[in-house]
């Protein structure tokens, strides 16, 4: 701690006779003496700019004998409605990826079985083939893109929560039939698979 003496001054009010001011980092108490003091108009709130900072008052009665103002560094208040106004848009932004979650939970279920339902590829017309491959890439895909929404909103979110196994165990499945289809694409079809 910092104490008003020579060639010390009171960063508020100079004082250098005594002791009596005294400051830290986060801290001025400046002593209401007869011949130094801090600015007698200030209320509590204001400002001083003491070496390019802003100081707040915030207490009239500081100090041992409650006879110095206290001084601490100004911090801009933001305002409550802001603050209010931004959970809201947060509350809104969160449900509205809950609810579009459960919906494309919803539209994947309904994509994983058409996949799962594909018909046998050996006796399956070219053109069935082609919806088959289709269903099954575009599902596994969406699935692995869903399990990583749901692993972050189910936990926190109840009507998410029967999604996530669901959601799980389909995709171990689409994941063998995928590689069924890559394997039937490759020997029976003579097709080259990427990334296999």
């Amino acid at each position: 701690m910092n104490y008003s003496r020579r060639g010390s001054p009171c960063p508020v009010c100079d004082r250098q006779k005594d002791n009596d001011c005294r400051w830290t980092n986060d801290s001025i108490f400046c002593h209401l003496g007869s011949s130094h003091r801090p600015p007698t108009h200030l209320k509590l709130g204001d400002t001083l700019e003491i070496k390019g900072n802003k100081w707040a008052l915030v207490s009239l009665s500081a100090g041992y004998d409650k006879n110095a103002f206290l001084f601490k560094p100004h911090k801009e208040i933001i305002s409550l409605t802001k603050n209010r106004e931004e959970r809201e848009q947060q509350d809104f932004d969160y449900s509205v990826r809950i609810s579009c979650c459960e919906y494309y939970a919803k539209e994947f279920l309904e994509l994983a079985q058409k996949a799962l339902d594909a018909l046998d590829f050996e006796t399956a017309l070219p053109d069935e083939l082609k919806n088959s491959f289709k269903f099954i890439y575009s599902a596994e895909s969406k699935g692995l893109e869903l399990i990583k929404e749901l692993q972050q909103l189910a936990p926190r979110e109840e009507r998410l929560k029967k999604y996530l196994p669901l959601v799980k165990d389909l995709n171990k499945q689409l994941f063998y039939q995928r590689k069924d289809a890559d394997q039937f694409r490759k020997n029976y079809l003579g097709e080259t698979i990427p990334n296999e």
